[in-house]
This record gives structure tokens, sequence and C-alpha cells, in this order.
């Protein structure tokens, strides 16, 4: 690949941080630099909801949205609705955080109660 000093557009759009990896692997076999610019979570380091932009150079941008458009990445579905193992961990993740959420505010509940007493 050649170094290039360009303006970058978006080529193609990736559902998962696994989908748009391997669109870049793609990409890159066919000697175009790429890059993924992620919605929300990226602090994280983990899925975002809001999927992934694949960024190219203006002049790639072309070539690569053919690419992509007939390259199928293997489909991971985390934040869709209608998976039933992300309901199952969203619905776990909020009875751990109300379960934290008790622990911590009961004895304060308990420290404010006995000290009216």
């Amino acid at each position: 690949m050649k170094e290039r000093e360009n303006c970058l557009v978006k080529a193609g759009f990736a559902g998962s941080a696994a989908e748009a990896a391997q669109m870049l692997n793609f990409l890159s076999r066919h000697e175009i630099a790429a890059s993924a610019a992620a919605g929300s979570l990226t602090v994280y380091e983990g899925n975002s909801p809001s999927g992934q932009a694949i960024l190219v150079a203006e002049e790639d941008a072309a070539r690569a949205e053919e690419l992509l458009r007939d390259f199928t990445p293997i489909r991971t579905y985390t934040f869709r609705k209608g998976n039933r193992e992300a309901a199952l961990g969203r619905g776990l993740g909020v009875a751990l955080a109300a379960l934290c959420l008790l622990f911590l505010l009961l004895p304060l509940f308990l420290l404010f109660v006995e000290q009216l007493f």
C-alpha cells in the first residue's frame, strides 16, 4: 500500500466491530487502506449498537464500495433486538445493577433510620 495524504470518505457500513474487522481485512487484501469509525461505546472497546462506518481515501472510494457491495461478512447480532441471548444479557445486567444498588443504598438507609431514633 502506498503512503497517502487524503480525505477519508465512507465506503461502507458494518453492523458490529467483528464485521468491521472482516471488511477492513478484505479491503487490505485488495491493497486499499481503510479504517473503521465506530459510533457509541467505543470507549469500552466493545460492539457498538450503532455500527461502524468503513472509511477509505477519496481516490479509493469507488473501488472500495464496489468490492464491499459483493462482500458478505459473517454477521454478528449482539445488539439486535430479536436476539434472545442479548435480551437475557440485558435482563441479567439490569438485575445485577439493581442488586448492587440495593447493597449500596440499604446500609445508608439503615444508618439514617438508626440516627432518627
